[in-house]
């Protein structure tokens, strides 16, 4: 009986395995790789959606100031509201008396 080894066979054996080692660093390299793209991708996406969003936010401040800026003009508004102070503060002494 012959229990020594062939070497070719263990040659052929580690072979395999380094092989194997190698293709699976390869392929977890590989998909590395593309998840860091796609992350970046998907960056770049979000960028250009955060940047329309901030022209369409700032669009509608300025329509609101403007909205402001036209009531605080008002001379009917103006009237009105110091009337409502006026009515709030003699609401208030009649209160207190």
């Amino acid at each position: 009986m012959n229990l020594r080894p062939n070497i070719g066979g263990v040659i052929l054996t580690v072979t395999v395995i380094v092989g194997a080692g190698i293709a699976l660093f390869l392929a977890l390299r590989f998909a590395q790789s593309e998840a860091d793209r796609d992350s970046l991708i998907w960056q770049r996406q979000m960028s250009v959606v955060i940047n329309s969003r901030e022209v369409a936010v700032e669009e509608w401040l300025g329509e609101q100031k403007k909205t402001i800026g036209r009531l605080a003009e008002n001379p009917n508004l103006r009237i009105y509201l110091a009337n409502v102070e006026a009515a709030g503060t003699t609401q208030d002494e009649d209160s207190q008396a």
